[in-house]
C-alpha cells in the first residue's frame, strides 16, 4: 500500500516544472512589457516630431518676413521669423534641444521632452511649378529616444524618426518666383531705415469702410502714421496695382500725420511708389507747414508739368508730361554729398549740386501742404532712409518694388543684378 504525499523525486519533479512555468511567465510578461514600451516609446517620438513639426508650420504660416541663416544657398540649419508686431522667433537645435529664441523678450523656450533627442535640423528656400505656390521652406530634422543608462542596448528604447516637410508660402509669392520676402528681410536690418509703409500691410487699421486711421511703420522704428479724425482719413483701396492694395488719397481733405524729425540735418533717400489722380497743383506726397527756407520738405507735384523735391524754396523741379491718366511710377528722392537727385523708375530725371540738409520739418504729413492742399493720388508704398544708400543697398530696394508692382524695369539700361546675375 502507497503512503500519502510526494516522494522525494515526485517533489524535486514538480518545483522544476513549476519553476520553468514562473521563468516562462515572466519571460513573456517581460517580452509584453518590453513590446509595450517599445509601442509606448514610438508613440513619444511619434507625437514630440509631430509638435515640432506643426510648430514650424504653424509659425512661417503666419510670420511676416521669413530669413535664412544664409541666403546665397538658401539653406541653413536655423530659421528666423519676423512678425508684424515687431517681435522675432528663431528656431535651431541648442544640444539634444529644438528651441526657440523670441526676440524683444529673449525667452528660450526648450520644445522636445527630456527623453527625446533633436538633431540634423536644416531648412531650405524651394521653389516649384506650382501656379498657387512659387515658393516654399522645407525643414528636416530626426527625432531619437533617448535611451535608458539601465538598459542602453534594449531594443524596446532604438526608435528614431527622420522628419521632412514642407510648408508653402502663397502670401510671399509673386508672378516672376522672386523671393520677395528674403529681399523685405535685408531691406528691414539695414539701420538706416526710418520708416516704411507698405499699403499691403495687414497691421494697418481700418474701419470697415476701409477708412485708415493709422498707416503702421514696417521698420523696427514702430513710428507713428496716423489721421484720428475720420472725414480726413484716407481710404485702403485694394486690387490697383499688379494685384496690390494702395492708399487712396482724394484731395480735398485727406491725410497722415507723422514726426519727420528723423529727417532733420542728415542726408537722405526717399522712395515712393504712387501716382496722381488729377491735375491739380500743390498735389504732394510728402509735405508740412512751413513757409520758411529748409523748413519743409515737399515731394509731388507742383503743378501739372512739374515734379518737385524742395525743401521750399530750395527747389530742384523737372519738367513732365501733363496729366492724363493715373499712372503709377516709382521714384526715388535723394538728398546726397553731391547735391539733390530724382530718379523715376530706376533712371535719373532730374539733379542739381544744392547739399543743403532739412534743417526742420514741422506738422510733417503724408498728403497735407500748409494746411490748405491735399493729395490727390495713391500711394502703394514709401520706403525713407536717414543716409544714403549703398549701390548694392539701393539696388536691392529697387528689384524688391519692381518685382512687386512690376513697373520698374523695362529695359538692360536699368536693370539692377546680383553677383549671381
Amino acid at each position: 500500500m502507497r503512503k500519502n504525499g510526494f516522494t522525494l523525486l515526485e517533489l524535486i519533479l514538480y518545483i522544476s516544472i513549476a519553476g520553468v512555468t514562473i521563468g516562462v511567465m515572466v519571460f513573456g510578461l517581460n517580452q509584453i512589457y518590453k513590446i509595450n514600451t517599445a509601442n509606448n516609446v514610438s508613440s513619444t517620438v511619434n507625437t514630440e516630431a509631430n509638435k515640432i513639426s506643426d510648430l514650424i508650420k504653424s509659425n512661417v504660416e503666419s510670420a511676416d518676413t521669413i530669413v535664412l541663416p544664409d541666403n546665397s544657398n538658401l539653406t541653413g540649419d536655423s530659421l528666423t521669423l519676423y512678425f508684424n508686431d515687431q517681435s522675432t522667433k528663431t528656431f535651431n537645435i541648442n544640444g539634444d534641444n529644438f528651441q526657440i529664441i523670441n526676440s524683444p523678450s529673449n525667452l528660450v523656450q526648450t520644445i522636445n521632452i527630456e527623453t527625446i533627442i533633436v538633431s540634423d535640423l536644416t531648412f531650405n528656400l524651394i521653389n516649384n511649378d506650382n501656379s498657387n505656390y512659387k515658393e516654399g521652406i522645407k525643414f528636416s530634422f530626426t527625432v531619437t529616444y533617448r535611451q535608458s543608462n539601465l538598459a542602453p542596448d534594449s531594443f524596446e528604447y532604438d526608435s528614431e524618426l527622420n522628419v521632412t516637410d514642407t510648408v508653402y508660402l502663397n502670401k510671399f509669392t509673386d508672378i516672376n518666383q522672386e523671393s520677395l520676402y528674403l529681399m523685405e528681410a535685408s531691406i528691414k536690418s539695414n539701420p538706416n531705415l526710418s520708416i516704411w509703409l507698405d499699403a499691403n500691410d495687414s497691421n494697418l487699421i481700418k474701419d470697415v469702410d476701409n477708412k485708415v486711421s493709422t498707416w503702421t511703420d514696417k521698420s523696427n522704428n514702430n513710428r507713428l502714421v496716423n489721421q484720428p479724425t475720420l472725414a480726413n482719413q484716407p481710404v485702403f483701396t485694394n486690387n490697383i496695382l499688379n494685384s496690390y492694395p494702395v492708399i487712396r488719397f482724394d484731395g480735398t481733405d485727406d491725410f497722415l500725420s507723422f514726426d519727420g524729425g528723423f529727417l532733420l540735418n542728415t542726408k537722405y533717400d526717399i522712395y515712393i511708389v504712387g501716382a496722381r489722380n488729377s491735375d491739380k497743383s500743390n498735389n504732394f506726397w510728402l509735405a508740412g507747414d512751413s513757409i520758411n527756407q529748409n523748413e519743409n520738405l515737399n515731394i509731388g507735384y507742383f503743378d501739372d508739368t512739374t515734379l518737385r523735391f524742395s525743401q521750399l524754396n530750395n527747389n530742384l523741379d523737372e519738367t513732365v508730361d501733363p496729366f492724363a491718366n493715373p499712372e503709377f511710377r516709382l521714384f526715388n528722392f535723394s538728398n546726397n554729398l553731391v547735391g539733390k537727385n530724382i530718379e523715376q523708375n530706376g533712371l535719373s530725371i532730374a539733379g542739381n549740386t544744392n547739399t543743403t540738409d532739412l534743417i526742420s520739418f514741422n506738422n510733417a504729413s503724408i498728403g497735407n501742404f500748409l494746411n490748405t492742399d491735399y493729395l490727390d493720388g495713391d500711394i502703394a508704398e514709401i520706403l525713407i532712409f536717414n543716409a544714403n544708400l549703398t549701390e548694392y543697398d539701393k539696388s536691392i530696394v529697387l528689384d524688391y518694388l519692381n518685382t512687386k508692382y512690376n513697373i520698374y524695369i523695362s529695359n538692360d539700361t536699368n536693370l539692377y543684378m546680383d553677383d549671381s546675375n
